[in-house]
């Protein structure tokens, strides 16, 4: 076998794993993640979504019993990348907070959400009403 002949089979084969080497989608993987380590919310009443990127199954819970928060049905836990969907209700005390631990497996992470109380919402302004005197024809 000659030089070239050898050389053109050994780069058909390197092009040809290459190729084969391309076909696969790249997957990233994550084991545990969570878009926010901490909510802080207004004295007013709401809601918000926080993501979850994980590749296996995963659990949201809070770690303590709390009746002014809560998991929406159906987004406590999940496969995959997912959202929880809270919803919480209007603070008329003082400022109060829970952690939300999301597991999977052998992995954590911990959401603390802090809420305002009536006492540090924002002074209104004084508003004094003009009147238009305008004559109806």
């Amino acid at each position: 076998m000659s030089h070239s002949r050898i050389c053109t089979i050994t780069v058909l084969a390197i092009a040809a794993m290459i190729v084969a080497g391309c076909r696969k989608p790249y997957e990233k993987h994550w084991d545990l993640e969570v878009d926010s380590s901490a909510y802080h919310l207004t004295y007013m009443d709401g809601g918000f979504p926080l993501f979850v990127y994980c590749s296996g199954d995963w659990k949201a819970e809070f770690d303590s019993d709390v009746d002014w928060i809560r998991i929406q049905n159906g987004t406590e836990c999940g496969t995959g990348n997912g959202i929880v969907r809270m919803s919480y209700r209007y603070n008329e005390a003082a400022p109060r907070n829970v952690n939300l631990v999301i597991t999977s497996g052998q992995f954590s992470k911990t959401v603390a959400i802090n809420m305002a109380g009536v006492e540090e919402r924002p002074q209104s302004s004084t508003f004094t009403p003009r009147f238009v005197n305008s004559s109806i024809t």
